[in-house]
């Protein structure tokens, strides 16, 4: 399933239920807003296609993406490493109503629990 469709789902949910919706979504929504109500301005790095989706479908469904609300220094935004390049691929969204219940957001830094192969 998609994920379009997995939000289309969260319809059938009690509209008073809040909703978080958490993950890697392998799309970068950038640093900036650029007119999309559902950035809050505090992204990483630059945008791809995969993330203008993201940013459209947030949009289309009434949802913030709250881990672009906060200001935050670099390493508390980036959840994924590979060698010299680095971007921001989770997600967490609310929806718009229900923005101000979430106070912070961000990626936690640690070591590698495993080294890589």
């Amino acid at each position: 399933m998609n994920f379009g469709a997995c939000l289309m789902r969260r319809e059938k949910c009690p509209s008073k239920d809040v909703i978080v919706v958490a993950g890697d979504l392998n799309g970068h929504v950038g640093g900036a807003k650029d007119g999309y109500s559902c950035h809050g301005g505090f992204g990483y790095g630059s945008r791809n296609a995969d993330g203008e989706r993201i940013l459209e479908c947030a949009e289309l469904h009434n949802l913030t993406i709250v881990n672009t609300v906060f200001r935050k220094r670099d390493s508390h935004l980036i959840s994924y490493y590979s060698g010299s390049s680095k971007s921001q691929i989770d997600v967490v969204l609310v929806k718009d109503r229900d923005r101000s219940l979430v106070t912070e957001a961000k990626i936690l830094p640690c070591e590698t629990v495993a080294p890589q192969h």
